[in-house]
């Protein structure tokens, strides 16, 4: 999804495939990310790679752009910010356990994005899933930066994660079952 600011090296976004989850907000300066819940509070799930001052500053930049985020549809209501551990077992895994992604490959005419991840697991999904990639050149799904926790192709402003395309294995397992 796209890139909703860039402020002092900092990039705010949203990622594709997250529709289901709370308004949240993710956040990345260098190799430091982290992921912001936007309602019913502020709420840190997780901040790896920043500092005490680049944390406080984030907290002061996300309560200072509420318009902004409200405007792409998310919003907010309290500006209080807790620091927490990442509880989601899929944060774990990526950003505690070090589960990464190796590499990526396309096929347009299958319609498939495939990951291989550290692991040795594959993820297999749909091009089309991703409107951006859907209608990009070979060319520029080969433009992409993966750092193992996100695929970003800046030229199309797509973000994927990790995080995302396991949800969606999962899913793909639960929802068979649940019909």
């Amino acid at each position: 999804m796209p890139t909703i600011l860039l402020l002092e090296g900092f990039r705010f976004y949203f990622f594709s495939g997250e529709g289901t989850e709370p308004a949240h907000i993710h956040v990345k300066k260098g190799n430091a990310k982290g992921k912001i819940w936007l309602v019913p509070t502020f709420e840190i799930d997780y901040m790896y790679g920043f500092t005490v001052i680049e944390k406080r500053r984030i907290g002061e930049i996300v309560n200072s752009h509420r318009i902004v985020f409200i405007k792409n549809g998310m919003n907010t209501s309290d500006n209080q910010i807790i620091n927490k551990t990442a509880i989601d077992p899929l944060d774990r895994m990526v950003f505690e356990e070090g589960l990464r992604i190796k590499t990526v490959w396309f096929d347009k005419d299958l319609d498939l994005i495939i990951v291989l991840l550290n692991s040795k697991k594959i993820i297999k999904r749909p091009l089309s899933d991703y409107k951006n990639l859907a209608k990009a050149t070979f060319s520029q799904l080969q433009n992409f930066e993966n750092d193992g926790t996100e695929i970003h192709w800046p030229e199309l402003d797509e973000d994927i994660s990790l995080r995302g395309l396991l949800k969606y294995e999962l899913l793909k397992i639960y929802l068979p079952l649940a019909s």
